[in-house]
Order: C-alpha cells, then structure tokens, then sequence
C-alpha cells in the first residue's frame, strides 16, 4: 500500500517525532528515553483522534475560499487554487477522495490506497458558516480506519462510529471531542478519547488564501484512559510538501505537556509526566522528565 509522508498533515499536527539517543557511553541509556516515549504515543494518539476535525477545517478552507470568490452554492466544492488549474480540493483532500453534498451535510469519502486512511467522515454544517455566531458543526465517522506504522509494520485500526467531534465558535474554533474510539483485533489505539482544544488563526478569514502560510496557534488537549496530551500557546503556520503536494503543518514554538494515566511501569518509567518546549521555528526543544532538563 502506498503511505504518505507523515501522518495527519495539516495545523492540529506535531510534523516530527522526536528520538531518544545515547549519552556519550554507548552502555548508558538516555535519561530522557522514557520521557520521549510518553510524548510519542501521546503525539500520535492525538493526532489520530484530531484526524475527523482535520477533515473539518479543511472544508471550512475550501468552503470559505469559494465564498471569498463569490461562487454559486453548486460551485462551491470546485474552487480552483487563485492562478492554477488545481482543484483547491486534490490539495487539501488526498488524492481521489470523493466528496457529496446534500443538504447541509458533506460526506468525504477516502480511499486507502491515496491515503494512511479510508471510509467516511461526514461534516453536519446546519446551514453555518464559521463567520456565524451560532456556528457549530458536527462530525461523526462510518467504517473510517486508519493504518498505523509501528516501526515494524502497519496496522489497521478501525474508528468506532459512536464518537462525536464538535467545532464552534467562529474565527477562533473550538474543538471538542468525546468518546472516540480506534481499535484494532487485538489493540485499543484510543480508548475513549476525549478533549477540549481551541484554535485560532492569523488571518482575517478562514478561506485557503488568507490562510496559506499564516500561523495559527492552538491551546487545550484530551485524554483517554492511558494518555493525556495539552498544549499551551502551540504556534504552526501551514506549507506545502513538495513530494505530494499537500498542506502539512510546521510547528514553530509553544509546549506540550504529556502523562501517562492510570497504572503504568514504574520501573521503566521513573515519572509519568513529560513536558518538551519547542522554539526556534521548531527546529530546538527542551525537554524535562523526572527532575531533568535536556535541550537538543
């Protein structure tokens, strides 16, 4: 199957993973591997959970665009990139994804073989738009999976079709999800996750060209019954991949909280709790665990 680059890519992502190394002595491990560990599950059992409201924001910027321009409501979902013949859709949606509306309701339709996911996310809009004062969508998934790299192999994970992701609240979003569910034969991936973000951009709208390489910040986080990730002032700006074409989002600065939750081995892991700070335009991080701070 062919993977894209990354996971999840567009402004509610960490676009790296961090690695733990080696001290100077090859026999001493890294004090802050176990840190690093927490975050990474954290990183991705976030991103997972955030992939339904990815799909909204997105549409917020293809539906807002086409509005910027004055479209007819039966145009709206062929907004061409301003001063291209590309379909605004093929680069915020992967490849081949199909897209229906009816009513106030949009369904997104995801093939696995363009994409790490496939099946349905559907966006509930009730008639509003993000400028709305009473605007809050609904979204919800049908048989949407997910495959995962282990670092061994990829696994499939299934999204239980019972969780719900809410956004609210206009130019700065509010993000909410409850209860979402990704499980595999054998494994939960999330297990009941649920939480609070809020996202703002610096742009005067929502549309793809106000928004195309502006930086947005996001504060909040979530939790199941094994993790719980926050972020506070988390600055990204959106850019292009150029090996698929895609909007991908590059972290800037801001700090990430992650816990373990619940029971936990205290012998690999002498805290449960982990805090990295990035600066730079992400390109250093500090990272404190159990008493110790390492910048790198």
């Amino acid at each position: 199957m062919k993977m894209k680059k990354g996971l999840i890519a567009l402004l509610l992502t960490l676009p790296i993973a961090l690695t733990s190394c080696l001290d100077s002595s090859d026999s001493e491990p890294d004090p802050m591997a176990p840190g690093i560990s927490i975050y990474n599950a954290a990183r991705v059992k976030n991103q997972l959970a955030l992939l339904p409201a990815d799909v909204g924001i997105r549409l917020s910027m293809l539906l807002n665009e086409a509005d910027k321009r004055g479209m007819a409501e039966e145009n709206r979902l062929d907004v061409m990139i301003e001063g291209s013949e590309v379909l605004l859709r093929d680069k915020l949606f992967p490849s081949g994804t199909v897209i229906t509306q009816e009513g106030t309701k949009y369904t997104f339709e995801f093939r696995k073989d363009a994409s790490y996911y496939e099946g349905t996310v559907e966006v509930e809009t009730g008639g509003t738009s993000w400028s709305d004062d009473n605007f809050e969508w609904t979204i919800t998934t049908s048989g949407l999976k997910a495959d995962v790299n282990n670092g061994l192999n990829s696994v499939t994970y299934t999204y239980s079709d019972e969780g719900t992701t809410v956004l609210s609240n206009g130019l700065g979003v509010d993000i909410t999800l409850t209860d979402i569910w990704l499980k595999s034969s054998d494994h939960n991936m999330l297990e009941g996750w649920s939480g609070d973000y809020s996202l703002t951009a610096g742009a005067s709208s929502w549309a793809y060209s106000d928004c195309h390489e502006k930086e947005f910040k996001m504060n909040g986080g979530g939790r199941d019954s094994s993790l719980s990730w926050e972020v506070t002032n988390l600055n990204y700006k959106g850019a292009e991949n150029t090996l698929t074409g895609q909007i991908v989002g590059l972290i800037l600065s801001g700090t990430v909280d992650c816990r373990l939750v619940g029971s936990y081995n205290t012998e690999y892991y002498p805290s449960p709790n982990v805090k990295i700070v990035f600066s730079n335009n992400g390109q250093s991080h500090t990272i404190t665990y159990n008493g110790q701070i390492s910048q790198r």
